[in-house]
């Protein structure tokens, strides 16, 4: 027994899915009622030594624990309540003990039913009559010597069976395509909302309800209608019912989205939904590519690419690294400072740390893609699963190459998804990798306002002062020396030796003089500054007269007191100068002291 097991039975039975609900916890999913939400199964899986160990919370009554004792059935780990057991899932477990109790957790949140018996048949008759729409969930099955003959065979076509959602599927498939042409004209305005629904969730009045406007939407007549009528309309359609080929299917249910899609029935939610049917209708009829991707939300395409950049940087320039990053990380990497003032260098950093920490060392089984993304690996795909839809011509063996990083195939009639599943990316090792990068140049290149230091980042420092250094060094310029002219050069040096020594000399301590008088000038301005940014006066005007620039004079000032304050004491933000409240104290004893 394993969790794929338990996951893959929620899904073929009750059409219930794993989520992943918590980013911070890629190792827990959940399994819960779509209809109330409340959870089913908490999925857990722990790796402990180098092993992975896999967990499970049922919500199906601890009394369990006193009719089945068993070594891996015990109290819940994570959750609290009389309703929860735990399970240490592996091998030992019986797979249809294990299965049986998520039953019981399935039928423990539905809720009670009740059949109420009315005498008044001839009041029920004329209710039936008028035009209040009647609540048919009370779970009464009236006979109306009304219902059309075609709609009555259409119910009587209903198999049942087991309850799975291929039974469902099954006899929608074989009650529409019996009703593919059927018009009607009783018109139905009631309240109605199911999930999952189909011709067999409606009454007889609901469902001429729904074959009037149906027939009135196919001539033209696009009138208001409710979101159930609605999915069983787009149902037919997805499964053939009503369409000529695979491209009118899907050219159908784009006409609806667009009749529809500024009035309040076609929401984010069923616009999402929809887009994803057709392109999982047009993936798994093996259509071309271009078809295929344009039903795809487009950031997905966008992901896909970065993940292939970011996998294999050496094939890519700088930029689209860069471009790459920003597309994964948390962190505005636009925001940099370093950005801003050098974009050229900035690119390059980012570009230089990812390809420098993505090499796989000696003795490590992942490089820092594989910690981040995780492995490329195979995991069960449902196509339309959140549909009613009949897998009646799933091709064995088919397999549809989305791209380097996303496959699809199907084998013994189950699907599968080859690629990475972003429901476990590390986005904490990635966000450590692009905060750093932003906070460390600010400090090193004294840019913008100091970040706030993570002790869990600083693994990172090791690599971006190396790709500073190599990329420093590849600065400095390469003096070449002609080792012909050097006979001619001693000739000359040899003749004006003396006269040359002299004049050094005397230019050597005039301009040392200078440079001298020029600090000390410059001081003098910087300590007025100061003083006045500190008594909270202007220096726009003090700037002006003495021919500075604001930015220039906020390096110098930096520059002057880093070795005393290790940061910035004044920043300049839109050609202004400030102080940096920290630093005040500091600086005033400073000024102090001077």
């Amino acid at each position: 027994m394993n969790l794929q097991k338990l996951i893959d039975y929620a899904a073929s039975k009750y059409h219930i899915y794993e989520e992943y609900r918590w980013k911070d916890f890629p190792d827990f999913s959940l399994l819960a009622d779509k209809k109330s939400d409340k959870w089913l199964a908490l999925l857990m899986r722990i790796i402990k030594d180098g092993e992975r160990y896999e967990y499970c919370d049922m919500r199906c009554g601890s009394e369990v624990l006193r009719n089945n004792r068993h070594p891996y059935l015990t109290h819940a780990y994570r959750m609290k309540g009389d309703n929860w057991v735990g399970i240490r899932i592996s091998d030992e477990c019986d797979d249809g003990l294990i299965l049986s109790l998520f039953d019981k957790a399935v039928n423990n949140t539905k809720p009670y039913t009740y059949t109420v018996i009315i005498d008044n048949f001839d009041k029920l008759k004329k209710e039936l009559n008028s035009e209040k729409p009647l609540n048919y969930n009370s779970g009464v099955y009236i006979y109306d010597d009304k219902i059309p003959e075609k709609i009555s065979k259409m119910r009587q076509m209903y198999k049942y069976g087991n309850g799975f959602y291929e039974e469902k599927a099954y006899n929608f498939v074989n009650q529409g395509k019996f009703m593919e042409d059927y018009e009607d004209d009783e018109f139905w305005d009631g309240e109605l909302k199911k999930y999952f629904p189909s011709y067999h969730d409606l009454s007889v009045r609901q469902l001429r309800g729904y074959f009037a406007w149906r027939t009135a939407y196919r001539k033209g007549d696009h009138r208001n209608t409710n979101l159930t009528f609605a999915y069983i309309y787009i149902y037919e359609l997805l499964n053939g019912i009503g369409t000529s080929s695979l491209e009118d299917r899907l050219h159908k249910i784009e006409e609806f989205q667009r009749v529809y899609k500024n009035d309040s029935l076609i929401n984010e939610y069923t616009d999402k939904n929809i887009r994803r049917w057709c392109f999982e209708l047009a993936l798994i009829n093996n259509m071309p590519k271009d078809i295929v991707t344009e039903y795809l939300d487009p950031d997905f395409m966008k992901k896909d690419h970065s993940l292939s950049v970011l996998k294999y940087p050496d094939c890519y320039a700088d930029e689209e690294i860069f471009e790459a990053l920003k597309v994964f990380s948390a962190h505005k990497l636009d925001s940099s400072p370093l950005l801003k003032k050098k974009p050229n260098e900035a690119i390059r950093l980012y570009a230089d740390l990812w390809k420098r920490v993505n090499v796989k060392s000696e003795g490590v089984k992942e490089n820092f893609f594989d910690k981040c993304f995780g492995q490329f690996q195979t995991y069960r795909f449902y196509p339309l699963g959140n549909a009613i839809y009949y897998h009646q011509d799933d091709k064995e063996g088919f397999v549809y190459e989305l791209s380097d990083n996303v496959g699809y195939s199907c084998m013994d009639k189950k699907w599968y998804r080859n690629g990475y599943n972003e429901q476990l990316f590390d986005r904490k090792k990635f966000d450590e990798l692009t905060h750093e990068t932003d906070r460390y140049p600010r400090i090193y290149y004294k840019l913008g306002h100091p970040l706030k230091e993570k002790r869990d980042e600083k693994w990172v420092d090791a690599f971006l002062k190396e790709v500073i250094s190599e990329y420093e060094e590849s600065l400095k310029p390469k003096i070449e020396i002609d080792l012909s002219s050097l006979d001619k050069i001693r000739q000359d040096a040899s003749k004006t030796r003396d006269s040359l020594l002299t004049e050094e000399e005397l230019e050597e301590e005039i301009v040392q003089i200078e440079e001298v008088k020029k600090e000390e000038k410059q001081n003098d301005i910087h300590i007025e500054i100061l003083k006045d940014l500190l008594a909270g006066k202007d220096v726009d005007k003090k700037l002006r007269d003495n021919h500075l620039m604001a930015e220039i004079i906020a390096d110098q000032i930096n520059e002057s007191f880093y070795e005393q304050i290790g940061d910035m004491v004044v920043e300049c933000e839109n050609d202004r100068l400030k102080i940096v409240e920290d630093y005040r104290d500091d600086i005033e004893k400073l000024l102090e002291e001077l």
